[in-house]
């Protein structure tokens, strides 16, 4: 399903059994136009309505994303206009209602399924791909696909980002997930995008492991604490183990310092991490399969061996290899893309693309701003240090070296002086407000706030003693 902003709602259509028709009448079918309305505005909607119904759609999940994800707030209204035993029909939908509609299926033959696919391919560095994923599993359930394939070629990506995936994906209740790891594979987080699928497969070539997490701090990479760590593991594990997997190697994919065994119980290999082992295991040991000090990561024949997949597929033959680990049963399966995933996929990228535009602008905005006014500030000092009294020359009388016109001169320049120096301070402080949170990622920021607040000592210092001189009366006090 495609969202849109907050106030996007969720109106269905629904494709729905109208009872048996001729095949003329079949043939007849077919959406002459279709508009989405939010107050003022309508959007054209019948060439994507016409692609979901022809490419088998049963129901259509429809959103303001359905319109580009841009509607003003307002009353929705769906009109569908299409012609059935040759007549022309009207369908009208306001919020929450729907539209029933001959049931058709143009593209997939009789007695014949369909699997749908999408994929988490590239580093996982944006919400597109959860957004996409959630457009999948609903548009998977909405056309009643058989299942849900999940192509999975990534080398990873933030761990935030992948926990999103990861939730749309077990969301999926009415039909299976079946992982397909391919390409240069699961790497990373992308194992566990893989392992929250109910079957894996893998194609030849593709590894899975290598998933310890990093801190990146201007492209610089340390590793994090402890708690996440083992919160991390934990997630890994579960997610393996919630589908009758390895949990302790999954989590030797994300912990280098974990040892993990091979051991034989009743008959059977089972892994088990060497600091929770019995001594049963330490008897039955048969070898190690993740040693201290490495990140485990496995081929497509180990994987298969170590139970993280369940079968080894060509490209060609990925649709019945679904079938079979999924026990899909015998009937002939179709390849079916998650069009609606696409089209999530890339309003979401294009969307955040403009924000990374629009945030770059702002940011060569607001770092002119700073430099030219750190350039003013940096200025002003030597115009504060030619201000200061006493740098004039003054006459005195009598021993004591009074100043002759009692101190007045010295006043004033002193109080001028002062002004000129709180004003320096106000804007200097106001400055570095203004690039502290540049510093994270700029280096040039960083090193300018670290001048920046040594000029504000030097001048807090200045205006100090100038408050305590300012009232003398000669060159005594």
């Amino acid at each position: 399903m495609l969202y849109g902003q907050r106030w996007a709602t969720v109106l269905l259509l629904a494709f729905a059994v109208c009872g048996a028709y001729g095949a003329d009448e079949a043939d007849d079918f077919k959406i002459l136009s279709a508009t989405y309305s939010a107050g003022e505005k309508k959007v054209d909607v019948t060439k994507d309505l016409a692609a979901m119904v022809a490419d088998g759609a049963l129901t259509v999940t429809a959103t303001d994303d359905l319109a580009g994800g841009d509607m003003p707030p307002g009353e929705r209204l769906l009109l569908i206009v299409y012609q059935y035993g040759g007549k022309s029909r009207v369908g009208k939908a306001a919020l929450n209602e729907t539209v029933t509609l001959p049931e058709q299926d143009l593209t997939v033959p009789a007695g014949r399924s369909f699997v749908m696919f999408t994929e988490v391919k590239g580093p996982i560095l944006s919400e597109a791909h959860a957004k996409a994923m959630r457009s999948a599993r609903i548009e998977t359930a909405n056309r009643r696909a058989r299942a849900l394939v999940v192509e999975v070629n990534t080398p990873g990506g933030r761990v935030n980002l992948t926990q999103k995936i990861v939730e749309e994906i077990r969301q999926a209740e009415d039909f299976p997930t079946i992982a397909w790891v391919k390409g240069q594979g699961a790497i990373s987080a992308g194992v566990w995008v893989a392992l929250a699928c109910d079957k894996v497969v893998i194609s030849p070539g593709a590894v899975m492991g290598a998933s310890m997490p990093y801190h990146v701090t201007d492209g610089l990479t340390d590793v994090v604490e402890e708690k996440f760590l083992s919160t991390l593991r934990s997630q890994y594990a579960a997610a393996a183990r919630m589908h009758g997997r390895p949990g302790a190697l999954a989590e030797a994919m994300v912990d280098p310092g974990l040892e993990v065994w091979e051991v034989r119980r009743d008959g059977r290999l089972h892994y088990v991490r060497a600091d929770q082992a019995g001594d049963a295991d330490r008897r039955n040991k048969v070898s190690t399969i993740s040693a201290p000090g490495k990140l485990l990561s496995v081929t497509a024949a180990e994987a298969v061996r170590l139970g993280l997949a369940d079968a080894i597929v060509r490209d060609e033959d990925v649709v019945t290899a679904a079938a079979t680990v999924a026990d899909l049963g015998q009937d002939p399966l179709i390849y079916r893309k998650s069009l609606l995933a696409e089209k999530a996929y890339a309003r979401e990228t294009a969307a955040e693309e403009r924000a990374r535009l629009e945030a770059e602008r702002r940011r060569a905005e607001l770092e002119k701003r700073w430099r030219a006014e750190w350039e003013r500030l940096r200025e002003a000092e030597a115009e504060l240090i030619a201000m200061d009294p006493r740098r004039y020359p003054y006459i005195f009388e009598g021993e004591d070296r009074r100043f002759k016109d009692g101190g007045k001169a010295w006043r004033e320049r002193s109080e001028k002086c002062i002004e000129e120096a709180n004003k320096c301070i106000e804007s200097l402080e106001n400055l570095i407000e203004l690039v502290e949170p540049l510093a994270g990622e700029d280096q040039d920021a960083r090193r300018a706030l670290f001048e920046m607040r040594r000029y504000l000592q030097r001048l807090r210092v200045r205006r100090t003693r100038l408050e305590e001189l300012k009232d003398r009366k000669g060159i005594a006090d």
